[in-house]
Order: structure tokens, then C-alpha cells, then sequence
């Protein structure tokens, strides 16, 4: 009996490794990735947010937003031209370049919950830190992500 116990205790143990092999890989896993939001910027009516971009940055460079259309309005505060821009499911999506001093207003529509960066595409303003990230929370989207004011 105790030589038909041992392949049954193997089996047990072999049951609790996978088990607990299951359970740290979840724990690793954790939930979706998810972003700060800068508690200082509130979506004006219809989902409206201020950007405001300089030749070092973009302000806020953290925020939440709703599903659904996503309007900013995008003020050029630097001495070059920039732009607002995202790369979201394979396609790239870009505004119209923003003249010093100007501001423009440019609409989207995030139909997936996800975070999102979105970045001046302008010469080497990615690589020189003017990113901004975006977490689209669940909502419902009235367009397909990209329509509106320079798509």
C-alpha cells in the first residue's frame, strides 16, 4: 500500500505545483496597464481638454478621458511649429501643425479603452520629451477613432 500511495501523493503534488505556478503568473500579470491622471485637468463639457505645448513640453502630460469624441484645444506656446499626434492600432493620426502662437482645436474619437501617448510628430520633439499620456476610460464613442478637425 504505501508503494500505490506514492505516484497518488506525486499526482497531489504535482496538482499544487501547477496550481501555485498558475496563481504567481496571475499575480505577475496583474490588470491593464494604467496611467496617472493629473487630477488638475477636468474634461470641459463634451470631453474638452487644454493643451498647451512649448518647445520642451506638453502640459499636461497626463490625463483621463472618456470614451467617446475627444476635443483639444492645442495652444503652440514654444518658438517652433509642433502638432498633436497618436499612434493607435496601426494607424498613425496627426493634427495640423500649430504655428507659434496659435491655438487650434482638434477632435478624436477613442472607441477602445486603453492607454494612449500622444506626441508631437514634428521634427525630433518625440524624442526630445513632448509626449503627452492619455487613458481613454469605457465609455461609448460616437465616431471612429481619428474623425474630425486634421485627421
Amino acid at each position: 500500500m504505501v508503494i500505490g500511495s506514492r505516484p497518488a501523493a506525486r499526482r497531489v503534488l504535482l496538482v499544487v505545483a501547477v496550481l501555485l505556478s498558475a496563481l504567481a503568473l496571475a499575480a505577475c500579470a496583474g490588470g491593464p496597464e494604467t496611467m496617472p491622471s493629473d487630477e488638475r485637468v477636468t474634461p470641459g463639457p463634451g470631453n474638452t481638454f487644454s493643451i498647451t505645448i512649448t518647445d520642451d513640453a506638453i502640459t499636461p502630460d497626463n490625463l483621463s478621458a472618456a470614451m467617446g469624441p475627444i476635443t483639444f484645444e492645442i495652444t503652440n506656446n514654444g518658438s517652433r511649429v509642433h502638432n498633436l499626434a497618436v499612434n493607435y492600432n496601426g494607424i498613425h493620426h496627426q493634427s495640423p501643425d500649430i504655428q507659434p502662437g496659435e491655438t487650434i482645436t482638434w477632435t478624436i474619437a477613442g472607441h477602445t479603452p486603453s492607454p494612449v501617448v500622444f506626441y508631437s510628430s514634428v521634427g525630433n520633439d518625440r524624442a526630445s520629451g513632448l509626449e503627452m499620456n492619455v487613458w481613454i476610460a469605457t465609455g461609448k464613442a460616437d465616431a471612429p477613432f481619428g474623425h474630425g478637425e486634421g485627421h
